[in-house]
């Protein structure tokens, strides 16, 4: 295992990008905690946004409507 670096975005509830962080996880780490500043207009949040790295993720409920209702999925 190694570093690992990738973005991460934070949409609001219209579907605007409110801010990209730039994530390092540390081979070592267990945890790796991310803020960002308007937690409270955060509707979703998607890992790897620049499709930086390869990255195995898992969305939480929340992101996943809100990605199947913005982009039109399935209907």
């Amino acid at each position: 295992m190694r570093d690992h670096t990738f973005d991460i975005a934070m949409f609001g509830i219209d579907g605007s990008l409110l801010e990209v962080k730039s994530v390092t996880i540390k081979k070592d780490d267990d945890v790796t905690m991310i803020s960002c500043g308007n937690m409270d207009k955060v509707k979703a949040v998607l890992p790897n946004y620049n499709d930086y790295s390869f990255l195995r993720i898992e969305l939480d409920k929340p992101s996943i409507d809100f990605f199947m209702d913005t982009l039109k999925v399935g209907g």
